[in-house]
C-alpha cells in the first residue's frame, strides 16, 4: 500500500502489522494472516495490487472468525468486478484513491465506500470538519470534501 495508509494509522495510535504478499498477484498472502493476528488486531487492510482482487472469500472469513474489520484498499480497483459484482462490494469498507497516477483519477481525491450506516455518518462527519448540521461540531475533522472542478474533471470521464 501507499505510505500515507500507514501514517493513518500511526496517527491514531494503531500499530501495524505488515504481512508478505503472494508472488503470483503482488496481493496480501491470505495464508499468512491468521499468524499475524493478535489480542490487538482490529481489522485486516488488504490491497487489490493493479486491480487484482485479494482471495476476499478467505480474508472475509478470517475476519469473521477473529471478529475484525475487513478494510480495502481499493486505489487500484474502481471498476473492477469479480462474478458480475463490483469489488468495492467487498469487506466493511473500501477505499479509493483518484490521484493522477491512477485509470480514473481526478487529479486528487478519493472515496470511500461503506456499507454500515453509522460508520457512513462518523466519515461524513470526519470529512466536514466534524460539523453534522450547519452550526453543530460533534467530532474533530477535517476538509475531506472534493472540489467542484474536480468532481467536474471525474464526471467526465465517467
Amino acid at each position: 500500500t501507499f505510505a500515507a495508509t500507514t501514517h493513518a494509522l500511526l496517527w491514531n495510535g494503531i500499530k501495524p502489522v505488515f504481512v508478505d504478499i503472494r508472488r503470483d498477484t503482488c496481493n496480501l498472502d491470505e495464508e499468512l494472516v491468521e499468524a499475524a493476528i493478535t489480542p490487538r488486531t482490529t481489522a485486516i487492510l488488504p490491497v487489490h495490487c493493479y486491480g487484482n482482487p485479494c482471495a476476499s472469500e478467505r480474508l472475509q472469513q478470517i475476519a469473521d472468525t477473529y471478529g475484525l474489520k475487513l478494510i480495502y484498499d481499493a486505489a487500484h480497483a474502481f471498476g473492477v468486478t469479480v462474478d458480475g459484482s463490483s469489488l468495492l462490494a467487498q469487506g466493511d469498507l473500501a477505499m479509493l484513491s483518484f490521484h493522477a497516477t491512477k485509470v480514473f483519477n481526478t487529479f486528487e481525491g478519493g472515496a470511500i465506500v461503506c456499507h454500515d450506516l453509522k460508520l457512513k455518518q462518523r466519515i461524513d462527519y470526519l470529512k466536514n470538519f466534524g460539523f453534522a448540521d450547519e452550526v453543530t461540531v460533534v467530532a474533530p475533522g477535517i476538509n475531506g470534501k472534493m472540489n467542484e472542478f474536480q468532481a467536474a474533471l471525474g464526471l467526465l470521464q465517467l
